[in-house]
């Protein structure tokens, strides 16, 4: 009895992490949204098999993809003020690092300049103590020049930012709000373009930057397969690398690789 207790314990245990852990991923905003993005291409490969897409009794499917699709981009209304944010605190972390070379240097001159040994070993210690501070600010980007680093991360936050801002315009005209035009076709190419930009930035900085194996592994795969969904968004096309089947497996990977990295935070 004593041991069925201790597994039924375990059990609850188990049961209850699991349950805060789905709560935790549901509260976030990014973790609805893989959901939503799930669920989108998975109804959108559904009408595509179902009769190749033309089946009368699939209508429903089709009015789920549509639903979904809108609510993705309602839940991702303001997001691109995520991207002023990173931009703000590589902002203030670029000023930091300037503010302790400039104090390394200034201790290292005052270190050569110290005559008294006691003068020397405290100036010593305090430049060591701004080098450990120095190199926490460096040592996540060691494959890169630090030029090349603040480069790429502006280029890949301000071409997001600019796309999910973008992004807005078209959940008013997906909500009947705008109606449809030539301007509104070519501001969805330029976010499409600004998207496809903000891929390549990060996934250079994926390969190149020091971190997790495993992680940018799938952050990379991620990328790519993104990549290749937004490329389509700018050719327009039903063919090859546009074929809705495909596009919407593409969808599928790439909601899945996102459940997973938001599951594991």
């Amino acid at each position: 009895a004593g041991v069925a207790m201790g597994d039924g314990g375990g059990g609850t245990k188990s049961g209850g992490e699991l349950v805060g852990r789905t709560v935790s991923f549901l509260s976030k905003r990014d973790g609805i949204d893989k959901l939503l993005k799930l669920a989108k291409y998975l109804s959108a490969l559904g009408v595509e098999v179902g009769a190749g897409g033309n089946g009368a009794n699939l209508s429903g499917l089709r009015d789920l993809e549509k639903a979904l699709s809108l609510s993705r981009k309602a839940f991702r209304l303001g997001k691109f003020l995520g991207n002023v944010n990173k931009l703000a605190k590589l902002r203030e972390r670029e000023r930091r690092r300037a503010e302790l070379r400039a104090r390394m240097r200034r201790e290292q001159e005052q270190e050569r300049r110290s005559a008294s040994s006691s003068s020397s070993s405290s100036s010593a210690v305090a430049t060591a103590t701004t080098k450990a501070e120095f190199r926490c600010l460096v040592e996540e980007n060691y494959f890169l020049s630090r030029r090349a680093f603040v480069l790429l991360s502006l280029v890949s936050n301000c071409s997001e930012g600019a796309y999910y801002f973008l992004d807005q315009i078209q959940f008013f005209v997906k909500a009947k709000v705008l109606k449809k035009s030539d301007a509104i076709k070519t501001l969805r190419k330029t976010a499409a373009v600004a998207e496809l930009v903000s891929y390549v930035a990060d996934t250079i900085l994926l390969v190149l930057d020091g971190g997790d194996g495993e992680k940018k592994y799938f952050s990379a795969t991620q990328n790519v397969v993104d990549f290749l969904m937004a490329l389509n968004d700018v050719r327009e096309r039903e063919t090859d690398l546009g074929d809705p089947r495909f596009l919407s497996a593409l969808g599928i990977v790439s909601a899945a690789i996102g459940i997973r990295d938001k599951w594991l935070v």
